[in-house]
């Protein structure tokens, strides 16, 4: 996607290239601390493991365009420019930060895979 965008602002000289952002790299954001199971305590930023709540969406929206609401500002580790001269630095921050992520959260590690290890068998007894 890096490259293509590339390649199409080369063909519109004179144009401003269109913006491409990551959104899922390891940040305050989308590295929140999971509750415990059957706890009362919710998330800040998502309602469960692939639905973010408004004010990510804000958050999008306002890094895409620039903008900041005042007294929400975009969390400084959120959302990456992606380019050319961009995409092998940010590539491997992502995965430094996930090495770390897993070395630090084992208990969160733990409890996603065992969430993907039961999905699979859900799928499998399903055939």
């Amino acid at each position: 996607m890096v490259d293509l965008l590339y390649r199409d602002a080369l063909s519109h000289p004179g144009s401003a290239a269109f913006p491409l952002y990551d959104f899922e790299g390891y940040s305050s954001v989308t590295s929140e601390h999971i509750p415990p199971d059957g706890g009362r305590s919710e998330m800040r930023y998502y309602w469960d493991s692939s639905h973010f709540k408004e004010n990510v969406g804000d958050w999008i929206l306002d890094r895409l365009f620039g903008t900041e609401r005042e007294g929400d500002p975009v969390p400084d580790d959120f959302g990456v420019r992606l380019m050319p001269a961009t995409i092998d630095a940010a590539l491997d921050k992502i995965r430094t930060d996930q090495s770390v992520y897993q070395r630090d959260q084992p208990d969160e590690v733990r409890f996603i895979t065992s969430l993907i290890q039961q999905i699979k068998l859900e799928q499998l007894a399903a055939r």
